[in-house]
C-alpha cells in the first residue's frame, strides 16, 4: 500500500473528512513526507502547517523555518512560525529539554489551532517512533497504557490529534521522498545519543533487526492487540465504577473480588491517578490487610483511607487553622475534607442529602451573629448535659473515624463555641424545642 492510501486509510479510521487539519511541519523527512500525503489526501486549501522553532539550534533552525516556509509556498499551504526558548523554559520548568520542547510544541500545536479554529491535529510520527515509544516505556516500568505505544488518534480537549503515517515504517517515508524527488532537512540533535530516544534508535533498534527484520511490524502489531484490550478493560472499569454510589469508595471485598488486569484502572477511575505495577500491588496490599482509620499515600495529591469494610480516595486535605463563614444551603470546604449544610427551622427535609450525620439542631434566638466554623483548639471546652468536655474526647467516644476527626470543625458564635455538628449542642443552645431554629448537618468527603 502507497504512504497516500495508509495516510489516507488511517484518516477515515479516525474519522476526518472534510475538514481543516493543522500539521506540525518541522521541515525533516517525516513531516515533509506526511505535508505532501495530506496535500494529495485533502488538499492545500485544507491545511494549516505549523513550524516550531524551539530556539536551541540557532542559525541551523533559521535555515529549517525558511526551508518549510518555501515548501508551504510552493505547495500553497498556509504556514504558521511559531518561536520559542525552550533552554529557558526548561531550566525554569526544571524540566529536560526532550520532554519541554514536546510540552511547548503540543501548546503551539493548540493555541494555533484554536486560533485558526481548527480541531484536527496531524503529527508526523510513523511506525519506527511507535516502536522506539513501547521500548522506552518497558524501559520505565509503565504499565499497559505505555506499551500500547503512541495512539493513531486521541482526543485531547476539544482537539483530535491524528497520526496519519503512524503505519509506515521509515524505510517506505525515505522510498515516497526518493521516488517523488522531495528534499527535507535533517536536525542534527537527532545524530546525539544525549536524548533517551536517540540511543534507543541509534543503539537498540538496529541491534533488535538482527533477532527479526520485521520486528518493526512484529512489535506495532502487538501494541494494536494491547490497544484493543486495554479498551476493553477501561470498559469494564467504567462500567464497575459508574455503578458505585460513590464514585470515590469502593467495598474493600469487591476490589479484592477483580480480577487482577482490572484493578489497576479502577483505582485510576477512583483516584484520578495512573497507578504504577507497583503501586497497584502496595494499594492492593493496604486494601487486603490494613485497618480502619488508616491511609497511605498515593501521589503528592491524594490519599487512599481504609473504613474497614471499604476504602476511599481522596484529595489531600489541609491540617492546618481555618476559619470560615457558614451561609445557608451547602457549604463545601473541599480542602478540608468535608461538606456542611445549614437549614433554618425544617428546610433540609426537603432536600436530598445523602450520607450526613445525624443534624445538629440549634436555638436560632440564642445567637448573637453569623455562625462560623473553625478548626478544635487545644482549651476548648464543650459545655453539655451539665458537664464540661473536650471535642477530642467526643470525637473519640463516638468512634469518629480517625481521618475525619483532624479537621473535624466546631461551629462559634462570636467567641462562644455553639455546637460540632453531628452532636448536641452546647447547654443552652438546643433548638429542638424552639419555632426558630438553626439544623446544620456534616457530610464526610473523606
Amino acid at each position: 500500500m502507497s504512504l497516500t492510501a495508509l495516510a489516507k486509510k488511517q484518516l477515515a479510521l479516525c474519522g476526518v473528512s472534510n475538514e481543516r487539519v493543522l500539521v506540525g511541519f518541522s521541515g525533516g523527512s517525516d513531516s515533509m513526507a506526511l505535508l505532501y500525503t495530506l496535500v494529495e489526501c485533502i488538499g492545500a486549501e485544507n491545511l494549516c502547517a505549523v513550524h516550531v522553532n524551539h530556539g536551541i539550534r540557532g542559525g541551523e533552525a533559521d535555515r529549517d523555518e525558511r526551508f518549510c516556509a518555501s515548501v508551504c509556498e510552493k505547495l500553497g499551504v498556509e504556514m504558521e512560525a511559531v518561536h520559542l526558548d525552550i533552554p529557558s523554559l526548561a531550566e525554569k520548568d526544571k524540566t529536560g529539554l526532550e520532554e519541554c520542547a514536546r510540552k511547548y510544541r503540543y501548546r503551539a500545536f493548540f493555541d494555533t489551532a484554536r486560533e485558526k479554529n481548527i480541531r484536527i491535529i496531524a503529527t508526523a510520527h510513523n511506525a519506527r517512533d511507535n516502536v522506539e515509544a513501547v521500548l522506552f516505556n518497558l524501559c520505565r516500568g509503565s504499565g499497559i497504557k505505555g506499551v500500547v505505544g503512541i495512539p493513531a488518534c486521541r482526543r485531547e480537549g476539544e482537539f483530535l490529534i491524528v497520526r496519519p503515517i503512524i503505519k509506515a515504517d521509515k524505510a517506505d517515508i525515505l522510498a515516497y521522498l526518493e521516488k517523488n524527488n522531495l528534499s527535507y532537512v535533517n536536525d542534527t540533535s537527532n545524530d546525539s545519543n544525549d536524548y533517551t530516544r536517540n540511543y534507543i534508535r541509534h543503539e537498540i533498534l538496529p541491534h533488535l533487526s538482527h533477532i527479526n527484520s520485521n520486528f518493526v511490524e512484529n512489535i506495532s502489531n502487538c501494541s494494536d492487540i494491547l490497544s484493543s484490550t486495554d479498551d476493553y478493560i477501561s470498559d469494564k472499569a467504567d462500567e464497575l465504577v459508574g455503578s458505585l454510589p460513590d464514585r470515590n469508595e469502593i467495598e474493600r471485598e469487591v476490589f479484592l473480588n477483580l480480577h487482577e488486569a482490572l484493578r489497576a484502572k479502577v483505582i485510576q477511575r477512583l483516584s484520578g491517578v495512573s497507578p504504577s505495577y507497583k503501586m497497584t500491588e502496595l494499594i492492593t496490599e493496604f486494601i487486603q490487610n490494613g485497618s480502619n482509620g488508616q491511609s497511605m499515600d498515593v501521589s503528592a495529591d491524594t490519599v487512599l483511607y481504609h473504613n474497614g469494610k471499604s476504602v476511599r480516595f481522596s484529595h489531600r486535605i489541609n491540617t492546618g487553622e481555618y476559619r470560615y463563614e457558614l451561609c445557608e444551603g451547602e457549604n463545601k470546604f473541599p480542602d478540608l475534607g468535608f461538606t456542611l449544610y445549614l437549614f433554618y427551622d425544617d428546610g433540609y427535609k426537603k432536600e436530598n442529602i445523602y450520607k450526613t450525620l445525624k443534624p445538629t439542631v440549634i436555638n436560632r434566638g440564642k445567637l448573637n451573629g453569623n455562625l462560623f466554623i473553625r478548626n478544635r483548639r487545644e482549651g476548648d471546652k464543650y459545655k453539655y448535659g451539665g458537664m464540661t468536655h473536650t471535642p477530642k474526647k467526643m470525637l473519640a467516644s463516638k468512634k469518629i473515624p480517625t481521618q475525619m476527626r483532624k479537621n473535624y470543625p466546631v461551629v462559634c458564635d462570636g467567641d462562644t463555641l455553639v455546637c460540632m455538628p453531628a452532636f448536641p449542642p452546647c447547654d443552652g443552645y438546643d433548638g429542638r424545642e424552639s419555632e426558630n431554629k438553626v439544623v446544620i448537618l456534616y457530610k464526610s468527603d473523606l
